[in-house]
């Protein structure tokens, strides 16, 4: 602005705005003033008229900001709200004096511009979809059950793809991780299609870190998965079953304590059992004498010290050469990676096994449910919601940030009496005993 134009001003009004930073300069003041928008900006104050009509207090039009409006008859909506189901309201339309332009007045705060239902449906489609893992056909049945109206199934599922690309970029609520993990895969079936689910679990704070689905199953892909989703974080143990591939990824680049799975290990050892179990040519005193084998190989898990392990380990040893060959093969191997089995007695906080991963599966993905998905986008949107519930349900976080979480990802009709209706009672006991605060 030109010198000749400030002085033309001789009066200047200063406001406390003007004075953040140090004291206002004339120049500065009086330019601001002139390139500022100085459009108003409106409150949507929204106020009853009469009956079921609705209008601003203080219409300002959206167009070009100027409050200079008539009215101009009345629109009616007909929104779908919570308990109320299907309501019908008249917004007061307004004409802009200025502009020209119409607009009717704005109630957000009961439906958005262009919509028909409230966010109250969207939230309770996301808090549905993640407890009670139901289609969009079932949760359009329970929105028809619970507040009597039912939108398509397409509607529904528009809903949860609308947040799936926030869902994907934020993944499972991050936290200070214990550092010992439990890593696991999943068969799934996509369009009847194997794929692979594979986990990581906190098993210190019972809560999920991430999941990842895809077709192939390499080394390098879980060598990629673990360091991307451990980088940042402590690692001190992780736990898995004895595929050769791992120890390496683990001991070598993640540079942490490696436990097989006992669990893994016992299964394969019932299997080869009742292998021998069904067959007939084996006598009574054969098999007799492989069930006592079986249950000597199992009294090995059941140790408290590694020297009792050891030591149960040596009696076992001495019954390899009358065992049979699956039999004996297992032992051998037993013996050759003793020093992967006893990690877990060194350190109570490294787990024995990977059935926390197991239990996850169970409650995120059950058997009856593995066939139902199309592609891997909505598996991935339906096992994050999932995995969502089960940190709010079973994570050993505080309740303040179980219900940070319940009212971002379910909804907010979340409280602090409601949200400890979800919690398990493993959760309420670990809270009700533990000092501070879980998630610092």
């Amino acid at each position: 602005m030109s010198n000749t134009a400030v002085q033309a001003i001789r009066v200047v009004q200063y406001t406390l705005d003007d004075f953040y930073g140090g004291i206002p300069q004339l120049d500065t003041v009086i330019c601001k003033r002139f390139t500022q928008d100085q459009r108003i900006k409106s409150d949507s104050q929204i106020m009853m008229l009469h009956g079921d009509h609705l209008g601003e207090k203080n219409p300002v039009c959206p167009v070009c900001g100027s409050s200079k409006c008539v009215k101009d008859g009345f629109r009616e909506r007909h929104p779908k709200i919570g308990d109320f189901g299907e309501i019908t309201v008249h917004t007061q339309r307004y004409e802009c004096r200025k502009c020209g332009k119409g607009f009717s007045a704005r109630i957000d705060g009961i439906v958005r511009k262009w919509r028909q239902y409230a966010e109250i449906f969207k939230e309770r489609v996301n808090a549905i979809a993640a407890i009670m893992k139901f289609s969009g056909r079932k949760i359009q049945q329970v929105l028809l059950a619970l507040f009597g109206v039912a939108p398509s199934y397409q509607t529904i599922e528009s809903w949860l793809k609308a947040d799936t690309p926030h869902v994907l970029k934020e993944e499972i609520p991050h936290f200070q991780y214990s550092g010992y993990y439990s890593y696991d895969e999943q068969v799934v079936r996509i369009k009847g299609k194997k794929a692979y689910r594979l986990t990581l679990f906190d098993t210190g704070s019972n809560v999920p870190v991430a999941e990842e689905v895809s077709y192939r199953l390499s080394a390098k892909r879980v060598k990629a998965f673990l360091k991307k989703n451990l980088k940042g974080h402590p690692v001190y143990s992780v736990t898995t079953d004895d595929r050769k591939w791992y120890r390496e990824i683990i001991t070598k680049e993640l540079k942490a304590v490696h436990q097989l799975c006992g669990f893994h290990f016992l299964k394969q050892v019932t299997e080869d059992c009742e292998w021998y179990f069904k067959r007939k040519s084996l006598s009574d005193a054969e098999k007799i004498r492989i069930a006592v084998l079986v249950s000597s190989i199992r009294g090995v898990f059941r140790s408290f010290t590694e020297e009792e392990f050891l030591g149960k380990l040596e009696h076992v040893y001495t019954m390899r050469d009358r065992a049979p060959s699956r039999m004996k093969k297992h032992i051998e191997k037993l013996v050759e990676d003793v020093s992967l089995y006893v990690n877990y007695l060194l350190n109570p906080q490294i787990p024995k096994t990977s059935n926390h991963a197991e239990e996850y599966y169970r409650q995120t993905d059950p058997q009856k449910m593995k066939k139902r998905y199309k592609t891997i986008p909505g598996l991935i949107r339906a096992l994050h919601l999932k995995a969502i519930y089960w940190v709010i349900r079973h994570g050993y976080i505080s309740e303040e940030e179980s219900l940070r979480i319940a009212r971002q990802y379910l909804g907010k009709h979340y409280n602090k009496t409601t949200i400890r209706t979800v919690f398990s009672k493993k959760k309420k006991h670990v809270l009700k005993y533990w000092i501070g605060d879980p998630t610092k």
